[in-house]
């Protein structure tokens, strides 16, 4: 992943007027070795951010979107009033001394083992993504994903509905590793300049406080 030359107090600067209440996101965990890039930051209600990881704990992005059509079936579709959340074995410590990672793994085990309200989780959902449905849960994860190959710039309209502005950024900033997955997720392996900029247009439009 392209390392950003912009610090954390330079990211917070450019979020903070235009995503006011929002704190900074790791869509690749700390603890899963996510580094602090603005192409792995996301600005995320602070309101709501902690229901995320109430959720979906430590999951990587990359999980959490292959994970999400289960993990929500599990929550919505139950006929019980608890689930124990399978998801979490999905979860891990990357970093760390020896004895951190065992006290991880201790408590992973114990956390998959301990049945949670589908309620509660239900309205954390709820906020995490700001609706119940799965299709917002996706919309709300493509925005995610937009930022992960955009960075600051997925609030520049000129670098993403500029046919050669946008064709100079991703010359300038090629995607690899998450941001590659990202891009092929949102994008696919390849289309023309147009149909990029439907696809941003089409999932910005749906979530209108991301919106340049």
């Amino acid at each position: 992943m392209s390392e950003s030359a912009l610090t954390l107090t330079e990211l917070r600067r450019i979020y903070a007027p235009i995503f006011p209440g929002a704190n900074l996101h790791h869509m690749v965990p700390t603890s899963r070795n996510g580094g602090g890039s603005e192409f792995n930051l996301f600005p995320y209600d602070k309101r709501t951010h902690g229901s995320y990881h109430d959720v979906l704990w430590n999951l990587k992005v990359d999980e959490v979107w292959s994970l999400l059509d289960g993990i929500h079936h599990s929550i919505f579709e139950s006929d019980e009033d608890y689930i124990k959340p399978w998801w979490y074995a999905f979860c891990d410590l990357d970093k760390g001394t020896l004895r951190q990672r065992e006290l991880f793994t201790k408590d992973k085990i114990n956390a998959l083992e301990k049945p949670l309200s589908t309620d509660v989780l239900s309205r954390r959902w709820e906020r995490a993504f700001g609706g119940q449905d799965l299709s917002t849960a996706r919309g709300f994860m493509k925005i995610m994903l937009l930022f992960m190959v955009f960075g600051v710039k997925i609030t520049d309209r000129d670098t993403l509905f500029n046919n050669g502005n946008l064709v100079k950024f991703i010359e300038k900033s090629p995607c690899t590793r998450y941001r590659l997955w990202a891009f092929q997720t949102i994008f696919g392996d390849g289309g023309s300049v147009q149909a990029m900029k439907t696809k941003i247009a089409k999932i910005l439009n749906k979530n209108p406080s991301y919106s340049p």
